[in-house]
């Protein structure tokens, strides 16, 4: 064996050292927040007796079924209470009188629970723990997690001479109580490297090495200070947290499903990157994403933070219903919001109660109300989208014009809307009603007048033509007609929509009784929403525009016509209104009118609409603003936005979480458990209120879990090791006190501030430490969750390259813009080569070394460097990844085109940037890497492999590739 092949065996292989620790971690106990209480003191039922319940007890007395009449999940269904036996079930202060105590004691095999086919029976300790529990008086709390955080004083322990502040001082107590104690402090290159990586996802150069440890040597407290200060303050920052946060709201660049197709989503990346970079506050930081569209004078970065909720996954195959996706967006959107900012989930109460959390069925779709109203449906389009100028320093332009066109539109329409209210329409009794294609129609008597159904199956690009009869105007002249558009069956439609139709345009004609025709233009149209969802209505009829309910109708719709000069019929003559609907939705369904009515005015105020010179009905005003938009140059993304209210949709519960199997109409609320705290909701809250209750001080989910969530970043796992359930089936905090006081100091000190945050973390003690594992400490601490060390966490997925790019020299630091291809294995773009092209950078072109965070996501095929990292595929919210070890990764690093590229760059810099002789330059190219000095043994090996391979092979420069790839190949640079 060759000294290259020697060294090369333990180090290109760093997956191998991952499997030994995800080995020890999984034999490891399991850590718990503390003992069981002991004989005389107080139990809690939240953390003593709710978690014996939820693990031996709720499966068959919980929240899915509620066996003998009795759920473990609700206060009112236990103490005190009667099953079906009619005996009481926890008599407060007797446990010889409940039946609970009873049952959990008894040695009849018929009596005894849990059964002993189903769980092992209760512990002595846990027995004794409901006992005591009754006797003390059964005193019932919520779960933990949905009591408000209440600070606590920091202990003072034996360490506090090293502790930089509270959070280490309730480390320290912990690690007393354990027998424990802190690590040195970490090597201070070890230190900034850590702290780089954390902080901005990249290393530290050799220059920021050099003054560090500079700095260090002078006063080391001050140096790591001034080092946070400034990796917060870099725009590297934004970057890395961002990755965090796509990585909950499923962020993608294609919308999943079906033809998985290309999605210009960036803007709302790069709007999340600015938002870190910025330090916007994480409760305005919620509110803008959950709702910044129904915020006042909303602004342009307001409406691109929704598109947030935009990234729900489309299927527009042909065929497929687009109301079916357009509710699993909706459904996806709580189940989001709830592990984003609650990490509930609450997912489970889309079918049936909660198994172990006091969550309801019925309130999951009160919930799903606030969403249930959205413009947004399962389409191609994409739509409602906003357009976002691609020079920055023109958005607010953009922003004025497009707010114009609203506000003038909005204004003509105000003035037609309260006129159509102030007229007295007047029914056609009779109608003749036929179709271009043969489209048979019947001809109903209502209340109403004369309506016109359809007589069969729906035919594309159905013509329907109405005809009124002189006789029905009694010689009067029709100043304005009113259209109105039923759905087939309007008792239904209300709660499960009917596909809509796409009216294109109107032509009308008068027709003489030997044929003739007199064509009839309009002037103006009102319809009864002052916009489509997606846009605003020009005038029906004139330049093709055209009018619809895209692609569902609930309710009524109605269009009010407008000639441009009053239609007078004689005798004989009739009046035919041509409506075409040329529109099939997902290639299968054709969105025409299957029934409706038409009503008639000779109210002499219409005629007099629009003309009175107002710059609202000035259409070359319109046409200006519109024309100065589109010279704008812009990408567009898609947004949230709300259905105007005379087309709100009604929200149903699904029984058993089926939407075709409608239940009882709900409103938007929220659950009762969690609905005391925040801003009261009065009369019927929407999305924003909602929001507000969100990012609400007082909420008891939200600051925690982020907070537990910016503590996993730094540390590798969470002070709630369950990152996507705080709920009675996950884990309970291993510093439950530490967890509370950050989180009221996240919202009461810190102002919401993420900065701050990270940087009370990054300065603890705890977090400086060296990573090395005294004897013992794996055995008893396999995950680190007492930190009696300093993190070792596995860098994710984009890091590793980023790393690999940076120390290379190619790394571009351009921020925002278009997502990009960088080089990927052939063959894995196949299927979609022919519409979304992967086109890759030439060698040397910057856009090839962008940042991962830029790089084209495409779920249906995941790019594979990440996937083998373990990066998830952004189909659904992501709260934890979970790191795997395989050799593939390894193979990865050795071969994968990009890091190879990487490796040859980082052999260049050897060679000709680092000064010195041979080993000084691969000394400083370790460095480089690992921000340590290398051993004088792993300094002499790597000496060895250059010299052997400068001498018999390629020469110099390929020999400097393989030390980089060695160097790039180390087990110790894929963790901090």
């Amino acid at each position: 064996m060759g000294a290259g092949e020697a060294l090369l065996r333990p180090t290109i292989i760093p997956a191998a050292a991952f499997g030994l620790a995800v080995s020890a971690f999984a034999l490891g106990r399991p850590l718990h927040a503390a003992e069981a209480p002991r004989g005389g003191e107080r139990v809690d039922f939240a953390t003593d007796i709710k978690p014996i319940l939820t693990a031996k007890c709720t499966e068959c007395h919980g929240g899915v079924q509620a066996a003998g009449g009795i759920s473990f999940i609700y206060r009112d269904n236990v103490i005190g209470a009667e099953g079906e036996s009619g005996l009481t079930v926890v008599e407060p202060g007797d446990a010889d009188a409940s039946e609970l105590f009873y049952r959990i004691t008894s040695e009849d095999e018929f009596d005894q629970m849990p059964p002993p086919e189903a769980h092992a029976p209760l512990s002595p300790a846990e027995v004794d723990l409901m006992r005591r529990w009754i006797e003390q008086g059964a005193d019932w709390t919520d779960h933990w997690a949905f009591e408000p955080p209440v600070a606590a004083v920091a202990p003072t322990t034996a360490f506090d001479g090293l502790a930089s502040g509270e959070i280490d001082r309730f480390l320290f107590s912990r690690l007393e109580v354990e027998g424990l104690q802190p690590s040195p402090p970490a090597a201070p290159g070890r230190v900034l490297r850590r702290l780089s990586l954390a902080i901005t996802g990249l290393p530290p150069s050799l220059d920021e090495l050099d003054a560090f440890e500079a700095a260090c040597a002078e006063d080391a407290d001050a140096a790591v200070a001034a080092a946070v200060d400034d990796l917060l303050a870099r725009p590297t920052y934004g970057e890395r947290w961002a990755s965090v946060w796509l990585d909950l709201v499923r962020y993608a660049d294609s919308a999943g499903l079906g033809q998985d197709q290309k999605r210009e989503i960036w803007a709302y990346r790069d709007w999340v990157v600015d938002a870190f970079n910025d330090d916007m506050p994480f409760d305005q930081f919620t509110i803008k994403q959950l709702a910044g569209d129904l915020l006042p004078d909303a602004s342009y970065e307001d409406l691109i933070a929704t598109a947030c909720q935009r990234n729900t996954q489309n299927n527009d195959e042909g065929g497929t219903d687009d109301e079916e996706f357009r509710v699993e967006a909706v459904l996806d959107r709580v189940n989001t919001t709830w592990q984003t900012w609650g990490s509930t989930t609450f997912g489970c109460v889309q079918c049936h109660d909660h198994p172990y959390d006091p969550l309801r069925h019925d309130e999951y779709y009160e919930f799903a109300a606030f969403f249930n109203n959205t413009a947004d449906s399962d389409l191609r389009q994409d739509l409602p989208r906003l357009p976002v100028a691609w020079d920055r320093s023109r958005r607010d332009e953009l922003h004025r014009l497009r707010g114009r066109v609203l506000a003038l539109q909005t204004a003509r329409w105000e003035v037609g809307s309260a006129l159509r209210d102030a007229t007295s329409w007047r029914p056609t009794t009779e109608l003749a009603v036929s179709s271009n294609n043969g489209m048979p129609y019947a001809v109903l008597e209502t209340e109403h007048g004369a309506e016109f159904v359809i007589d069969g199956t729906p035919k594309r690009k159905t013509h329907t033509v109405v005809e009124i009869a002189a006789a029905q105007t009694d010689g009067l002249p029709l100043t304005a007609l009113r259209l109105t558009v039923r759905p087939e069956n309007p008792e239904t439609s209300i709660h499960t929509a009917e596909w809509g139709f796409q009216l294109a345009g109107v032509a009308a004609a008068v027709i003489d009784s030997d044929g003739g025709e007199t064509r009839v233009d309009f002037a103006h149209s009102v319809s009864d929403v002052p916009y489509r969802p997606h846009e605003p209505l020009r005038p029906v009829g004139r330049n093709g525009a055209g009018w619809s309910a895209f692609t569902r109708i609930n309710h009524d719709r109605q269009l009010v016509l407008v000639p441009v000069t009053p239609v007078t019929l004689g005798d004989g003559q009739t009046l035919r209104l041509v409506l075409p609907c040329d529109y099939v939705a997902q290639d299968s369904h054709p969105l025409i009118i299957k029934r409706g009515r038409v009503a008639w005015t000779d109210d002499p105020r219409w005629s007099e609409y629009g003309r009175d010179g107002s710059e609202e009905f000035d259409d070359a005003v319109l046409k200006s603003l519109r024309d100065q938009i589109e010279a704008i140059p812009h990408t567009s993304v898609p947004v949230m936005a709300e259905r105007p209210a005379p087309i709100a949709r009604p929200t149903h519960v699904f029984i058993r979480g089926n939407r075709l199997d409608v239940g009882d109409r709900v409103s938007p609320d929220l659950p009762g458990t969690l609905s005391g705290y925040g801003p009261r909701l009065d009369g019927t809250p929407d999305r924003l209120d909602m929001a507000r209750w969100w990012a609400s001080p007082d909420h008891p989910l939200t600051s925690r879990v982020f907070v537990n969530r910016v503590w996993k970043q730094l540390f590798g796992v969470g002070l709630v090791r369950t990152l996507e359930d705080f709920g009675s089936s996950g884990e309970k905090p291993s510093h439950p006190e530490l967890l509370d006081t950050l989180a009221v100091r996240f919202t009461d000190d810190h102002g919401w501030s993420v900065k701050t945050l990270v940087r009370e973390l990054a300065l603890t003690y705890a977090f400086r430490q060296s990573s090395r594992t005294p004897a013992g400490l794996g055995d008893r601490d396999p995950e680190n969750r007492l930190l009696a060390r300093g993190p070792r966490v596995r860098l994710p997925a984009e890091m590793i390259r980023d790393q690999a790019l940076a120390v290379s020299g190619l790394l571009t630091r351009k921020l925002g813009g278009p997502p990009v291809h960088p080089p990927l294995p052939a063959g894995v773009w196949q299927p979609f080569q022919k519409k979304d092209k992967w086109k890759t950078p030439e060698p040397g072109d910057p856009s090839r070394y962008r940042r991962s965070l830029y790089t084209y996501t495409k779920r249906s095929i995941p790019f594979p460097t990440f996937a083998v990292f373990d990066a998830p595929s952004r189909e659904f919210c992501n709260p934890r990844r979970l790191t795997s070890n395989t050799p593939l990764q390894s193979l990865v690093l050795l071969n994968d085109e990009a890091f190879f590229e990487c490796a040859v760059a980082l052999g260049g810099r050897i060679e000709n940037e680092f000064g010195g002789d041979d080993a000084e330059r691969i000394a400083t190219a370790y460095r480089l890497v690992a921000a340590r000095e290398p051993t004088p043994t792993r300094l002499d090996r790597l000496v060895g492999i250059y010299r052997e391979f400068a001498g018999t092979s390629g020469g110099r420069s390929d020999a400097a590739t393989l030390v980089a790839q060695v160097l790039l190949n180390m087990d110790e640079i894929f963790t901090y």
